[in-house]
């Protein structure tokens, strides 16, 4: 299960290191009740990122025990492995190409002055959809499933290594805000000055983050399949 765990980090990254979600999480808590907000969001995330998870691995292990299981599990996972980083370096060079043009200000999307009007329910809503429709999110979930499915666990270890996945993926979502409840306005300078840095600097660190988990993926795949 530790090496099953290991190879879950690159997937943890993918999901943990996106500038768009952790903007929407900073301006929820800097927003009128953004306590209330902030913790309804958590809620929303946490459910969503475990539950998709959840579902895509019955999804794979189901495939498996219909095929029979047996050596394919290990190649099965490469394949995913490839596909999904192929996926991370498509997301990657989409977004480089959709970057600011130079000189051109950098402003926040439109959505982003409507989260401050959000309900309790809209704001558990919105952390549900910040997992579930986001495509890079799925195909993370999807590559986790697999590899979970690859590794042949049990019942137990597998709900371990779910667990894990949304814990360590959550991190940057559920971390600031549990922070956020605790400290109070005491944060708000900090998360307004990550607010302005990511504002500034999206384009860039997704495309990082995407370029190297993309090609470690590709890399970790190809070596299991030419081995």
């Amino acid at each position: 299960m530790g090496i099953a765990i290991g190879e879950l980090l690159p997937f943890v990254a993918g999901i943990a290191i996106a500038p768009t979600q952790i903007m929407a999480m900073v301006a929820v808590l800097l927003a009128a009740n953004g306590r209330r907000n902030g913790g309804a969001l958590g809620v929303g995330w946490l459910v969503a990122l475990f539950g998709l998870s959840t579902i895509l691995t019955f999804v794979v292990d189901a495939g498996e025990t219909a095929a029979g299981g047996g050596s394919g599990g290990s190649v099965i996972g490469a394949w995913i492995k490839v596909v999904v980083g192929l996926a991370m370096l498509f997301f990657a060079l989409r977004t480089w190409r959709r970057r600011p043009k130079a000189g051109e200000p950098v402003d926040e999307p439109a959505w982003m002055a409507r989260l401050g009007e959000l309900s309790f329910f809209r704001a558990f809503r919105l952390g549900v959809l910040l997992v579930a429709a986001d495509p890079l999110n799925l195909v993370m979930c999807a590559g986790v499933a697999s590899l979970i499915g690859s590794a042949g666990l049990g019942a137990g270890q597998t709900l371990i290594v779910l667990l894990v996945f949304t814990v360590l993926g959550s991190v940057t979502i559920v971390g600031p805000i549990l922070y956020f409840l605790a400290r109070g306005e005491a944060m708000e300078p900090a998360l307004a000055g990550i607010r302005g840095w990511l504002t500034a600097n999206q384009t860039a660190v997704s495309v990082t983050v995407l370029v190297l988990l993309g090609f470690v993926l590709l890399g970790s795949g190809i070596e299991v399949l030419s081995a």
